[in-house]
């Protein structure tokens, strides 16, 4: 097999070869004295650069806006029965308040942002972990295995693994070692909630650690040396020399998880796909409305999808900014003495 996919590769790299010593010779003919120096090297890097961007363009328009349109065009559709609309407003207007009238949405929305700060909570706890492996402390090899196995079997699985253990081990457990009859952790309406905050923390964890961890591995070791040497102990260590190093990962991930507000479901389809559970978040509301939804309900949704992007959006590029003006790494004196300069100039 292996020796297959390298002839693969070879085959490869020799037609673009052959595309390239095709291209020199076609340009020698038409001009003999052509010679491929520093224009033509400059060329050939924009043409890679093109080529490179061509791809995640081609991507987002097809796989976004173009399965997307419709969803955007339903918005502005107000169905007068199962096939004629009219264009209207009336969905946006209706998406633009719904969070502040309807406390189903509204208690989604707070079901959302509270799970989504217990996991920012967290992201301290992941930092360690992978500072821990980064560190090679003893045993690091074990239990980066076993951090890391839940996030390797399904999703599906671990979830059904974790409802047998709470639901139908814990009563058993209870009864059999302190005589309490109880239901399941996530029958009982008091405890559903916390179970689903513990099951995001367990699996939030595992793999979570990954990313920082390969921040961590690119940090050249002599910096860590000099702290080492210096005195510094590895709460220090991590604390003013690791954590500013791998801030632009720190930042990525957090900026990247500030939509989840918006639009993850934290897990409740799979613990819940048939029945709702007492305190649902605005993805599993998303997932269950369109799921049981008439073509006439689209428009609404959809209303609300944008609504909600939007909102998402806004969010975004204010944690951005935010986060990008309380980097460590960032020399505030000297922007502040260029941007002094440019206006006395």
């Amino acid at each position: 097999m292996s020796k297959f996919i390298a002839m693969i590769g070879r085959s490869i790299c020799d037609f673009f070869y052959s595309i390239q010593v095709g291209y020199s010779k076609l340009r020698r003919r038409i001009n003999p004295n052509y010679s491929p120096g520093m224009r033509s090297r400059r060329a050939n890097e924009r043409i890679f650069y093109y080529t490179m961007l061509l791809l995640p363009i081609t991507q987002f328009l097809i796989f976004y806006v173009g399965t997307n349109v419709n969803s955007f065009l339903l918005a502005f559709k107000d169905y007068i029965s199962a096939k004629d609309f009219v264009w209207s407003l009336k969905w946006i207007e209706y998406a633009a308040t719904a969070f502040f009238n309807d406390q189903v949405l509204k208690t989604a929305l707070r079901n959302s942002f509270v799970l989504w700060v217990i996991l920012l909570l967290t992201m301290p706890l992941k930092i360690i972990i992978a500072f821990y492996f980064y560190k090679k402390q003893k045993g690091h090899r074990f239990y980066r295995i076993i951090y890391f196995l839940p996030q390797v079997i399904v999703s599906v699985v671990t979830v059904t693994i974790f409802c047998i253990l709470v639901d139908r081990c814990y009563p058993y457990i209870m009864e059999n070692l302190f005589g309490v009859e109880t239901l399941g952790l996530l029958v009982g309406g008091k405890t559903q909630f916390g179970v689903v905050i513990f099951y995001n923390i367990f699996y939030s964890t595992c793999g979570g650690f990954l990313y920082y961890c390969g921040a961590m591995s690119g940090i050249d070791n002599s910096i860590s040396e000099a702290a080492r040497i210096d005195g510094a102990t590895p709460m220090q260590e991590l604390r003013y020399i690791t954590l500013p190093l791998i801030y632009s990962t720190v930042t990525v991930i957090f900026i990247s998880g500030v939509a989840d507000v918006f639009m993850a479901d934290f897990g409740l389809y799979a613990f819940f796909p048939n029945s709702a559970p007492k305190y649902q978040t605005l993805g599993y509301y998303f997932i269950k409305s369109v799921k049981n939804a008439t073509e006439i309900d689209y428009p609404r949704l959809s209303a609300l999808g944008l609504v909600m992007s939007f909102f998402a959006l806004i969010l975004t590029f204010i944690v951005r900014a935010l986060i990008n003006y309380y980097d460590p790494m960032r020399d505030r004196d000297a922007k502040k003495a260029k941007r002094k300069e440019m206006i006395e100039e």
